[in-house]
């Protein structure tokens, strides 16, 4: 959470629908759905029937059963490769944004927002790092709540060069504002500490072979959850 600009829209997902601000919100995202299946219905077989009929090259056979289906939706428990390394890079710039933002003014931090985040969501949260700078502030990760992002559905190509794909993800934004003792030794102020988990459907672009958040769209959010079981 963080002051202003509100973290979860700036850094991650900028949804065009979020507005800075101190109340601005983040999203979440739903479960993936549980394995229904239906039980097959019990078989009776029947004995083949006597025939004088001559063998013929293709022979009709005579024994008849009762046949059976199964219907099975399956959770999205088994990742395709795509999702797999969308859901690695994902988890790379969770990381990366945490670290940028806790030396918001350094050049490592432009390095980390550049490799991870592209289009409007990389401008904002340049924006973000730059107004950290100015206000004096500096994030930290929570220390009792770990900032996650988590792909909650198989990631869908949406154009032909594959290099533009959605997919619906969680997110949980622990990430911390505080200002630094003027001193160095003396405690923390903390700014904003709010938890937020935003469901979205998230967009991603493969830039210099890696997938890059690019924004999306709010589908849920929840204050207080720390975690994408839902």
């Amino acid at each position: 959470m963080f002051p202003r600009l509100g973290l979860t829209c700036v850094a991650l997902l900028a949804l065009a629908a979020c507005g800075g601000g101190e109340d601005a919100v983040s999203t979440t995202l739903p479960l993936p759905p549980e394995t229904v299946a239906t039980l097959p219905a019990e078989t009776t077989d029947v004995e083949p029937a006597e025939t004088t009929a001559a063998p013929t090259t293709n022979p009709t056979p005579t024994t008849s059963s009762t046949t059976t289906s199964t219907t099975t939706t399956e959770p999205f428990n088994e990742p395709s490769d795509l999702a797999a390394t969308i859901q690695r890079d994902a988890s790379a710039a969770e990381v990366a944004l945490l670290e940028a933002i806790g030396d918001p003014g350094s050049a490592r931090a432009r390095e980390l927002a550049n490799r991870h985040f592209y289009g409007e969501t990389l401008n904002n949260l340049l924006e973000l790092l730059d107004q950290l700078v100015i206000d004096g502030l500096v994030g930290q990760p929570n220390p009792d709540v770990t900032s996650t992002i988590v792909l909650l559905s198989e990631p869908v190509l949406v154009n032909g060069a594959g290099t533009r794909a959605e997919a619906k993800t969680c997110r949980v934004d622990a990430g911390m504002i505080v200002e630094p003792s003027t001193s160095g030794d003396g405690p923390l102020i903390i700014v904003n500490d709010r938890i937020l988990r935003t469901i979205a459907d998230t967009r991603f672009v493969l830039d210099d072979g890696v997938w890059k958040l690019d924004g999306g769209d709010t589908i849920d959010e929840t204050v207080g959850a720390t975690s994408c079981d839902i």
